[in-house]
């Protein structure tokens, strides 16, 4: 087991440093020996949360739901392990959530939701984890009164005295932050995002990974705002970030370029976006991303290509595929649909 530990920890450290080549290893590594030497059930469900983990933070999220349903079948077995049976389901649904799969991410989070409530008490930290969870999905969804609902009681218990810690506060003030984005309402979107961004650079310094999520998620409302100039900086510096944590390589990485191209795209730095999105759609055509994360790095690249006047058929096609898959993703997305749609309406006659 000691061995096993000893590659994981090396694996969380290489992924620190952003050699995420040398974390796969070291974790290949230590799935190898726990597979040679029989380990007690309770000891190899223990070692597979931290796999799980570790893959996630890879961007591996099928491999890490497949692991993590073998520590959640494990602690359903045992009487006593509710809450270990809790905090698996929220990491299934976290990578769920990734992969932009709502459903089974939602079916998670609420039987989690349950037995937290039940076990903890409803004002509990652990239970807000999950009331967020849910109305980030919510907001997926459509679903924008019971996003609100959710997300409010979630900051109603984080908030109160000795509960969360303030990061805990930001990550539901970026939920909400893109709550009143997706209903247009900019200006309070703003004003939940900028507390996020000054709470998260309060606690963790100006160059960790959560300040980068949320200089990404303010520079790009900027940018929808049409204020350019705000948010190109907070862009440049989330993908900054982001690269010198997880390496150029990594799905998040890849996502925080996208949003950067968005900026130039509007800049009309066409040739500079299109170098950009070639980098990035490399790494997003076979990541594990969300297809609403794919369809915009489609039709980013759709843009930059004719903005260019390269590859015009490549470009129609890649447009058209984007049109695809935001199609099945309801009205949660009509709105990306639409911009696909009145682009492709531009397409010459053949």
């Amino acid at each position: 087991m000691e061995i096993a530990q000893i590659w994981m920890a090396l694996a969380v450290l290489d992924i620190a440093r952003a050699r995420l080549d040398q974390a796969s290893r070291s974790l290949d590594r230590a799935t190898a020996f726990m597979v040679r030497f029989p380990l007690s059930p309770r000891t190899m469900a223990g070692l597979n949360r931290v796999r799980a983990a570790i893959l996630g933070a890879l961007g591996r999220h099928r491999e890490a739901i497949a692991v993590e349903a073998e520590t959640l079948a494990y602690h359903e077995s045992e009487a006593d392990d509710e809450l270990y049976v809790a905090n698996s389901l929220v990491a299934q649904a976290n990578a769920y959530t990734l992969l932009g799969e709502w459903e089974p991410a939602l079916a998670r989070n609420r039987r989690a939701l349950a037995i937290r409530t039940r076990l903890l008490g409803a004002d509990h930290t652990r239970v807000a984890g999950v009331l967020n969870n849910i109305g980030e999905l919510l907001i997926e969804q459509g679903d924008h009164a019971g996003a609100r609902d959710h997300l409010q009681r979630a900051l109603a218990i984080r908030e109160g005295p000795g509960k969360g810690s303030t990061v805990e506060v930001s990550h539901v003030l970026i939920n909400l932050g893109a709550l009143e984005r997706a209903l247009g309402r900019f200006e309070a979107a703003r004003g939940h995002l900028e507390r996020a961004l000054a709470l998260r650079e309060g606690v963790l310094g100006a160059h960790h990974i959560l300040v980068g999520g949320a200089l990404e998620r303010l520079g790009s409302l900027h940018v929808e705002m049409g204020e350019v100039d705000a948010g190109w900086p907070m862009l440049e510096r989330a993908w900054t970030i982001h690269d010198r944590a997880l390496g150029s390589s990594h799905p998040v990485t890849a996502l925080s370029l996208l949003a950067l191209t968005e900026a130039e795209l509007v800049q009309v730095q066409s040739a500079r976006a299109l170098i950009h999105l070639e980098a990035s759609w490399a790494l997003l055509a076979a990541a594990d991303v969300s297809p609403a994360a794919r369809a915009a790095g489609q039709f980013a690249l759709a843009r930059a290509l004719v903005a260019e006047h390269k590859d015009l058929p490549r470009a129609w096609r890649v447009a058209e595929a984007a049109r695809d898959g935001l199609r099945p993703l309801g009205p949660a997305k009509a709105r990306e649909l639409a911009r696909v749609e009145a682009f492709l309406a531009t397409r010459p006659p053949q």
